[in-house]
């Protein structure tokens, strides 16, 4: 299964969601390929230090551009093949209308699009939802959901309320029913090279984060 995590607006998390959906789906017994195709390779550096620190399970990472070299066709047609070697592919991918984007979108299964719960991120949206309207006729069978990301702890239920009344204006995305609440827990962890499934589940604010990922997880996979 190819997912892509993308977005035409920086600042809104995706590569922080791209480490924890692929250590939660690699401890769940998948294996999975992180394809790094955001020009800034946040991913590959998170990879990279999980990788140089040893971390369990092993999460495979490859960096995928478009350029001289490979053109739109020979980016889809790498990840295609690759999607025969893994269990999960997914795509960290956008901050920008890019060409990565827009062919990601021809070719996954599934997209997830973050957003922070604010009104300027949230009309922001109408862009990709244009995109993802486009692209319809290319991938009929393309599911597009929204989730909430780096929502604020302690006002996170009224803001979720506003945002599902302004996801409800935009034609091919839809609200997946998924807050990822702004925690410090998952700073901590990203910058060591781990997911918060990583952690150990005693600690409150662990837990409290594993369970946003468990919910992104179950909305993807659908276990």
């Amino acid at each position: 299964m190819i997912t892509l995590i993308g977005q035409t607006k920086g600042g809104v998390g995706k590569s922080m969601l791209t480490a924890n959906l692929a250590t939660y789906a690699a401890h769940e017994g998948r294996r999975v390929l992180i394809i790094d195709a955001d020009r800034q390779q946040t991913s590959g550096r998170w990879a990279s230090v999980r990788t140089i620190e040893k971390v369990k399970p092993v999460i495979a990472c490859a960096a995928l551009n478009i350029d001289k070299r490979t053109d739109a066709k020979g980016f889809a047609q790498k990840i295609k093949g690759l999607a025969n070697e893994y269990d999960e592919i997914i795509l960290d991918c956008g901050g920008q209308d890019s060409r990565e984007l827009r062919t990601s979108l021809a070719i996954a299964d599934y997209m997830i699009a973050p957003a922070r719960p604010s009104q300027a991120d949230l009309w922001g949206l109408g862009d990709l939802d244009t995109l993802v309207t486009q692209v319809e006729a290319i991938n009929p069978d393309l599911t597009a959901k929204i989730v909430l990301n780096l929502a604020d702890p302690l006002n996170f239920h009224n803001a979720a309320g506003q945002a599902i009344e302004i996801m409800g204006e935009l034609e091919a995305l839809e609200f997946g029913g998924v807050t990822i609440v702004n925690r410090p827990t998952f700073a901590s962890a990203f910058q060591d090279g781990h997911g918060v499934r990583d952690l150990k589940q005693s600690a409150p604010s662990a837990a409290k984060a594993t369970a946003d990922i468990a919910a992104l997880y179950n909305l993807v996979y659908g276990d």
